[in-house]
């Protein structure tokens, strides 16, 4: 197993939440939405109808080791926003996630 832990030679303070930004452009270049996920995002999201799927490492303190979880956005259309719509924290996630695939 792979364990990650915090570089704390960097002098960068690890109590901070480390956050990951999601984000949706139009064809033209220009941004559709962002949210933030907690941790760090891992891969590219798998896109499904109007749901996207992120999964992201969040760092737990206890543990010192990156867990995986799964957040859902929802896309509601031309307006211009998302929201997360569920996030997937699964009971055995003692390590982190690598990236989603399409099955």
């Amino acid at each position: 197993a792979v364990v990650l832990t915090p570089d704390t030679s960097s002098g960068v303070d690890q109590t901070e939440p480390l956050m990951s930004r999601v984000i949706a452009v139009h064809p033209n270049g220009s941004i559709r939405w962002s949210i933030t996920v907690a941790g760090y995002a891992e891969g590219t999201p798998v896109v499904g109808g109007d749901l996207i799927y992120v999964a992201h490492n969040v760092f737990n303190a206890n543990t010192e080791q990156y867990e995986g979880a799964i957040s859902v956005i929802k896309d509601n259309g031309g307006g211009g926003n998302a929201i997360l719509a569920a996030e997937i924290i699964p009971d055995d996630r003692a390590e982190p996630f690598g990236p989603l695939t399409i099955r």
